[in-house]
């Protein structure tokens, strides 16, 4: 049965269905509720349901619902309900005219009713502040702003971050006409002793539904690559304007810079000449100062998601880990719901995502993207891999989101795609601009009659002058903001590496289970007399450290390598390498221990462990289980160090098969180490590995030839604390190693 909705008007009353959403049209106090159209103007509010009724207002302080001034957004709506405007009945007269046309009132020029008090709290949608931001990375209660006697505005964080100048402050005094930034939205302080609420509305605010996006504009860019002083240009004095509500394709041959052109507005390539803007505002700032990817959003040619995740796990935790810290469970399964019904892909929420097709994996990385509500979408070959009808819907999905007000530009080597663009940038060989213009007047004016006619045309470059050109040949990484609650962020890593780990089958798990099991039944084979001092406990001690340290590098050498396109994308969105790694080594952690454990209570339970002789504290099961557990931890850091390091899985199997080999060859048992190599074998887990279990056990083969040997509490205690410290260090280099990765280089700038 259609889930229906009664909404009373003053002069109607209306019913709405579920199978289409519903436009909130107004003509002064007379309200038209009426089913959407792709034809229609954008409209200040309207009724959708995905798993309920909600009710989304565009405008803020407009709309009353029930006797209630509505916030942004009202979910959960069911039977009847009453919608007016504010000003009728009970709630008094407006301070300002009701506008006199259905016309959207976008953030530059919004339409609000009530005066700003003293004191003014901003937050999100939804939540209680007195100005509500569409912006999923604020706060409910992000900040606030106090009217100073002077006339300035005193703005302090209440929850979130806020920044002034590209700079993170406590506190900020501004006068009118001056900007801070919360989340995303930019904000710039109204002027006037007493402004109205309206005026505070972000002059830069991330597209939701009716909302203008940014209007991107070029002016005069220049991107020069090369090395050793040789100058490459491959962007030349390219501008153009690129605005919300269409669909702009980027098109031009191999080599034309189409590539290089998203680099640079993403920030991740600086100019040699010109500038980028976003609403007017350079985009060098508003993507230092927030979030890049809740800024500009990048589509790769790859679908890079988790597939083994389903559908709604891989949204749910985009969504998290692009939000505000604040945001709970339900709101932000609300939001995944949503993305995913806009994009089709609502009847896909449960199936994994490798059983997709191309054209649906597609449409979820896109929504991946739009969970952080960015104002500009870029897609590179957003067509590549899909058959005809599925690039054709593609591209009417994004011409979708195009007119629901997200600035959306793809690039193409697809003809056939530019049939649904609505704006065509074509890029000469050379990286200048032959074209700007809708997709129809494109041969014409390059003197052919058809777009494969003006591809060949657009193979021959002009000769620009290109003369005071320089390339520096450094690097300096764009600055990145945090997340205000890494806790938060850390969590939803770990949770979704132990899904990832889940993910895998019970098969994977079982062979993961069998190496402990395996490790405790060839002891068996070593000696009878179990883990003692003897003539076989070397051997034995060998054989443990050795099996522990497979355990971890099993567990780990492949976590970082297969997935760095995908962290590139969550970093722009505020990740940090070191968090994604922390996430890593607790899962790896965490079933290092169960493993560990399973291999020592197996191992006691077919053969005695401790004995005479031994240490008396700790206890034998502990002495023998903290040093494989952490040489078990300790591998696995290098496991996470060689996948941070390695460019392809080959080259990681490569290295760990070069690891394993020495740690066979310099745990101390195989080769009689002497010299320089007894310590600088140290750094290998297994040497301290075997060396703690000797320590402990004691009668090893020359026990006081090695101080690693010796048979003393303090010894075993060195041992493992030099495991744990070997954890450590792999663990924060490999953070390190991983932050530059993801930092691609690439910075060129004009000679004077």
């Amino acid at each position: 049965m259609t889930a229906e909705l009664t909404v009373h008007t003053p002069r109607s009353t209306v019913v709405l269905t579920a199978d289409q959403r519903w436009v909130v049209r107004r003509s002064g106090d007379e309200i038209r509720i009426v089913p959407d159209s792709a034809d229609d103007a954008p409209a200040p509010a309207e009724f959708t349901y995905i798993s309920g009724w909600t009710f989304v207002s565009h405008i803020a302080g407009v709309f009353v619902l029930d006797g209630r001034p509505t916030s942004r957004l009202t979910t959960g709506l069911k039977g009847d309900v009453r919608l007016t405007v504010e000003g009728d009945g009970a709630y008094g007269a407006p301070d300002r005219p009701s506008p006199a046309s259905d016309q959207v009132a976008s953030p530059r020029t919004p339409v609000t009713l009530t005066k700003t008090p003293s004191v003014v709290t901003f937050g999100r949608a939804g939540g209680p502040a007195a100005i509500q931001l569409h912006d999923l990375s604020v706060e409910r209660e992000h900040a606030a702003a106090s009217r100073l006697p002077d006339g300035r505005w005193e703005v302090r964080p209440l929850n979130g971050h806020l920044l002034v100048d590209g700079n993170r402050t406590g506190f900020a005094v501004l006068h009118p006409g001056e900007r801070f930034v919360l989340g995303t939205s930019v904000l710039r302080v109204p002027a006037g002793e007493q402004p109205l609420i309206g005026e505070w509305l972000p002059s830069i605010q991330p597209a939701v539904g009716g909302r203008q996006g940014g209007l991107l504009q070029l002016s005069n860019v220049t991107v020069v690559r090369g090395g050793r002083g040789k100058a490459n240009v491959v962007l030349h004095d390219v501008s153009c304007d690129i605005s919300s509500g269409r669909l702009t394709a980027v098109v031009g041959p191999s080599g034309s810079g189409k590539s290089t052109l998203l680099e640079a507005i993403r920030g991740d390539i600086a100019l040699a000449e010109g500038q980028i803007s976003v609403d007017g505002f350079p985009a060098s700032d508003v993507v230092t100062t927030a979030r890049p990817s809740t800024v500009i959003s990048y589509v790769p040619q790859d679908d890079d998601v988790h597939e083994q995740l389903t559908v709604a796990r891989v949204m749910r935790y985009a969504v998290g880990l692009r939000s505000a810290a604040d945001m709970q469970r339900s709101e932000a399964r609300a939001v995944a719901e949503r993305l995913l019904g806009n994009l089709g892909l609502a009847d896909k929420a449960s199936q994994p995502s490798h059983s997709l097709s191309g054209g649906e994996l597609k449409r979820l990385s896109v929504a991946t993207e739009l969970s952080s509500t960015p104002h500009v979408l870029f897609l590179d070959e957003p067509g590549s891999g899909l058959d005809p009808a599925r690039e054709r819907q593609l591209m009417l999905d994004l011409a979708d989101l195009a007119r629901n007000g997200t600035t959306v530009v793809c690039v193409t080597h697809s003809l056939s795609a530019l049939e649904h663009c609505d704006h065509v940038v074509a890029l000469r060989a050379g990286g200048t601009i032959a074209y700007l213009g809708p997709p129809a007047g494109g041969p014409r004016q390059l003197g052919v009659d058809s777009w494969t006619a003006a591809f060949m045309k657009l193979t021959q470059p002009d000769r620009p002058d290109f003369r005071g050109l320089q390339v520096l040949r450094h690097h300096q990484p764009r600055a990145h903001l945090r997340r205000a609650r890494p806790l938060k962020t850390l969590a939803l890593l770990t949770a979704r590496q132990f899904e990832l780990l889940a993910a895998r089958g019970y098969r994977a798990m079982a062979l993961l289970l069998a190496l402990p099991l395996l490790a405790a039944l060839l002891s068996l084979l070593v000696t009878d007399a179990g883990w003692r001092a003897g003539p076989k406990s070397a051997a034995l001690a060998c054989l443990l450290a050795l099996m522990s340290a497979l355990i971890g590098a099993s567990l780990t050498y492949a976590d970082v390598v297969t997935e760095l396109p995908l962290l590139r994308r969550e970093r722009r969105g505020g990740g940090s390498g070191q968090q994604v790694l922390a996430s890593k080594f607790i899962v790896s952690a965490a079933v290092g221990a169960g493993l560990s454990a399973v291999l020592v209570l197996v191992f006691a339970a077919l053969s005695p462990v401790g004995g005479s002789g031994s240490l008396l504290h700790p206890p034998p099961l502990v002495g023998l289980y903290l040093p494989l557990l952490l040489t078990c931890l300790a591998s696995g850091s290098a496991g996470l160090l060689v996948s941070a390091l390695s460019p392809r899985l080959e080259r990681a199997v490569t290295l760990m098969t070069a690891i394993g080999l020495l740690q066979v060859a310099f745990n101390g048992v195989l080769l009689d180490l002497n010299g320089w190599a007894r310590w600088a074998s140290t750094i290998i887990p297994a040497r301290l590995g075997v060396a703690a279990q000797i320590a402990y056990l004691g009668g090893g083969p020359t026990p006081m030839s090695d101080p690693l040997w010796r048979h003393s509490t303090r010894a075993w205690a060195v041992n493992v604390f030099g495991l744990a410290l070997l954890c450590l260090g792999c663990l924060v280099l490999a953070g390190v190693v991983l932050e530059r990765r993801l930092t691609r280089p690439g910075i060129q700038r004009r000679g004077t």
